[in-house]
Order: C-alpha cells, then structure tokens, then sequence
C-alpha cells in the first residue's frame, strides 16, 4: 500500500474484502421472480395502507406485521433526491459521471434506490418524473438490475 496524490486528492491503494452473507426473507423470493417479468410488486400494510420497497414483514411507518396483500406498483415516478458521480470508485455500476437517484414509486411510500440514465446531469430536477428501462425479457435474471435504469419523461 502506498499513498499518491493526484489532481490535489490523497489516494491511497489498497484491496479491502468484505464477504458477508443476506438473508432476505420471505417476501423476496416473490418480489424477484416480478421483477423478472418486468413488474414491480410489493405488499401493502393493512392498517396503514402504505407500501414499501423493498417488500418487508413489518410496516415501516406503523410497525405492524404486514399481511400478504400483495400490490403492483407503477414503474414510474418522482425523483426525491439525486446525486451526480463523477470521480472513480471501486465497484461503480458504470463509468462516471453518471446518476444514482431515490425515486418514490406511484403507489410506494418510500424511495427506492437506482441509475437514471438518457439525462444530462445538468438537468435533473428533485419531483422530475421517470420511468423504468427494463433490460430484455431474455436478459432479466429476477433482480433490481432487470431495470437498467430509469429515464426522464
């Protein structure tokens, strides 16, 4: 390891593993097999009438354990809060500069967590609407990555 400075910024090299093990839960599995066939499904609190993603057991907002309502969600909605890349990293989803946005889904009570792409960083706005580019049916492996990411509209 050694330390070097570039463009005034102090790096220093080095690999660091991290190897850990999720455990998901029981709502995955179906959520996931949804995403596949491009559809986004969550499941709904009884009490509260609020939905989360990811799909959970519990109510975020309530605490209540949430029965298996299950709901389609849109795959369109309103960025909440965005922030532009543009330094290199370890583990990046693709070359900088690109976007990572919370998105609030229609019919979803809290953000979810992708790319936007086929934007100009300059021009993104907090509340702008997008929608979802799902990868090709014969690409998708029931993931959050089926979606490629979301786009203005």
């Amino acid at each position: 390891m050694g330390i070097e400075v570039r463009n005034n910024i102090k790096e220093i090299r080095g690999k660091w593993e991290m190897p850990f093990e999720y455990s998901y839960g029981q709502y995955y599995p179906i959520f996931y097999d949804h995403m596949k066939e491009g559809e986004i499904w969550t499941v709904r609190c009884s009490k509260c009438q609020r939905a989360f993603l990811p799909p959970r057991p519990y109510c975020g907002n309530c605490f209540e354990d949430v029965e298996e309502e299950w709901v389609k969600l849109s795959d369109e909605g309103s960025v909440r809060s965005y922030t532009v890349v543009r330094m290199p990293y370890s583990g990046q989803p693709t070359q900088p500069p690109y976007c990572y946005i919370l998105v609030v889904l229609d019919g979803c009570s809290n953000e979810f967590h992708h790319l936007l792409g086929e934007a100009d960083p300059s021009q993104i706005k907090v509340g702008m609407r997008v929608k979802a580019v799902w990868r090709p049916e014969e690409e998708r492996t029931g993931s959050v990555h089926d979606i490629k990411y979301f786009k203005p509209i």
